[in-house]
């Protein structure tokens, strides 16, 4: 799966170098803060061409590919629930903050949930940032983590 990465860019030429930055006022007046990231396979299909597919691994082309946002000490700073995910803008409003977010696509034709690799099939995933912490200073304690995945050439049928 390494490949597969997060760029800050439609155009997936930016590569997310793990840390979103924000600045928050302490009153949280400028709560929530929105970014979005862009999770492609651009390494691996260069002509864009969707030839290779990402898979969940227990379950290939059954179950969703699965994101989520793990505290590595929690109850210390900022926590998971203070992130929401969610495909669509709109569906920041809609989500559950500090649950998973289900990735791939259904393709009903061949009944195989699963990622398409090059740019124009890169999975937008929205970011909603609600900060709890009135202190100043860097949280390095929250992290995405995805389920255990299998890269592969694109199933036709």
């Amino acid at each position: 799966m390494s490949d597969w990465k997060l760029f800050t860019d439609a155009a997936c030429t930016e590569e997310f170098g793990g840390t979103l930055t924000t600045v928050h006022k302490t009153n949280f007046s400028d709560n929530p803060q929105d970014f979005v990231l862009y999770f492609a396979n651009v390494a691996g299909d260069p002509g864009d061409n969707q030839v290779l597919e990402l898979v969940e691994a227990t379950q290939p082309g059954t179950n969703y590919l699965t994101m989520s946002i793990v505290d590595a000490n929690v109850g210390s700073g900022h926590e998971a629930d203070e992130i929401t995910l969610a495909t669509t803008a709109a569906g920041l409003d809609t989500a559950i903050a500090g649950a998973s977010l289900d990735l791939g696509q259904d393709d009903d034709s061949i009944g195989v949930i699963r990622l398409l690799s090059g740019v124009s099939a890169a999975q937008e995933i929205h970011v909603r940032v609600e900060n709890a912490v009135p202190n100043e200073g860097t949280s390095t304690e929250l992290s995405s983590a995805m389920v255990e995945a299998i890269s592969r050439t694109k199933s036709t049928a």
